[in-house]
């Protein structure tokens, strides 16, 4: 055997030995993120989410929206202002539009992707959904606490989650492919109790590079 083929079968043998050790870890700390909101049994019972979202950049005026979420069904209804007018967006399996009849409009691509990641970006979807992947990246600490790194992943969505010894999640971002470096992080906070058992975290507040850029809350949440 060359001396190059060796390096090589030696390089893709690490890897996948590598792979196949951090994805049960990852699993591992997916069920403690699980019992952190509430337990598998608990979070099962979650089909419906609803909530008004209150957004936007420090010491500017928030944007407002309503959402009503079906995740069983795919399903999604947002409604907001624009231009001074209530707006109502819908998703359904990979579908979206916007009013009805004949106001009824098919929305672009992008807007429709927009609308279709709440079902992986919102915690209780994620964590409900079986062809999501956990792999365990590293440990690090976050605001002086132990943290694990994990890469929650499905087909076509991908978010690093911060997660405590105790499975509650503290921040989330994606590393810099060049540096490596998370530059970009949103932290969540403000965990409580929704009902039916289901914790949920009220507040994200992004930093880039440190300084707060965005904040959202959300109020009237329900399960």
């Amino acid at each position: 055997m060359k001396k190059t083929t060796l390096v090589v079968w030696v390089c893709l043998l690490w890897a996948n030995t590598t792979v196949a050790q951090s994805l049960p870890k990852g699993q591992a700390i997916k069920q403690q993120v699980i019992q952190f909101f509430g337990g598998k049994k608990a979070l099962k019972k979650v089909r419906k989410l609803s909530y008004t979202l209150e957004m936007g950049v420090p010491g500017q005026a928030r944007l407002k929206e309503q959402v009503w979420v079906h995740f069983k069904r795919k399903r999604l209804r947002k409604t907001f202002t624009r231009k001074g007018k209530k707006v109502t967006q819908y998703y359904k399996k990979g579908k979206a539009w916007e009013g009805r009849g004949k106001h009824k409009r098919f929305l672009a691509k992008d807007e429709t992707d927009k609308l279709g990641n709440v079902f992986f970006y919102n915690f209780l979807g994620m964590l409900n959904n079986p062809q999501v992947q956990w792999q365990w990246l590293k440990e690090t600490t976050y605001q002086n606490q132990k943290v694990a790194i994990v890469k929650a992943a499905d087909a076509t969505h991908s978010l690093d989650l911060f997660v405590t010894a105790s499975g509650k999640i503290l921040t989330t971002g994606m590393p810099n492919p060049q540096s490596g470096e998370y530059e970009v992080l949103a932290d969540e906070l403000e965990y409580v109790n929704i009902g039916k058992g289901i914790k949920f975290p009220l507040v994200f507040k992004v930093y880039s590079n440190g300084v707060l850029v965005y904040i959202g809350r959300f109020k009237n949440v329900k399960v």
